[in-house]
C-alpha cells in the first residue's frame, strides 16, 4: 500500500459545517495519484513526455467520516490493469486508522498524439502488475 500524509489546517474547514468540502478530497486523493506513479517510477513526466495523459474515467467516493482538521493518510492501493482501464482503490484514513473516505477509481490514457485513449504502455502496466 502506498500512502502519502496530508495535513488539514483550519483554513481548510469549511463554516458551519468544520470539515473538508468534498472536492478539496478529490484533490488529495488526486495529489496521492501523482505521487504514486513516481513511486512505480512511471512519473507523470514522463508520460507527458510521451504525449500520454492519464485521466479519470470514473470515481466511486464513499464518505463515511468528517474529514476535519489534523493528519490524514491518503492511500493507493489494489493497482489493476483491465484492459485499457487503470484501476485503483483509495483511502483516507483518520488519526484513529478509520477509514474517512473509501474511492475506487478508473484511469484511462489518452494519447495527444492519436487523440484517444490507447492502451497503458507495457512498463506502466508493468508497474502495476508488479504491486499485485
Amino acid at each position: 500500500m502506498f500512502s502519502i500524509k496530508v495535513k488539514i489546517t483550519e483554513e481548510k474547514l469549511i463554516a458551519p459545517y468544520n470539515h473538508v468540502h468534498h472536492a478539496e478530497i478529490m484533490y488529495f486523493l488526486e495529489k496521492a495519484r501523482v505521487e504514486f506513479l513516481s513511486h512505480i517510477e512511471q512519473p507523470l513526466e514522463n508520460l507527458h513526455l510521451n504525449g500520454l495523459l492519464p485521466v479519470l474515467r470514473n470515481m466511486s467516493v464513499d464518505y463515511l467520516r468528517e474529514i476535519k482538521e489534523g493528519e490524514y493518510l491518503i492511500t493507493c492501493e489494489k493497482p489493476k490493469v483491465n484492459k485499457r482501464e487503470l484501476l485503483l482503490q483509495q483511502r483516507a484514513i483518520n488519526i484513529k486508522k478509520k477509514d474517512a473516505v473509501k474511492a475506487s477509481i478508473t484511469l484511462m490514457i489518452f494519447s495527444t498524439k492519436e487523440g484517444r485513449a490507447v492502451y497503458p504502455p507495457e512498463d506502466l502496466k508493468q508497474a502495476f502488475d508488479n504491486l499485485t
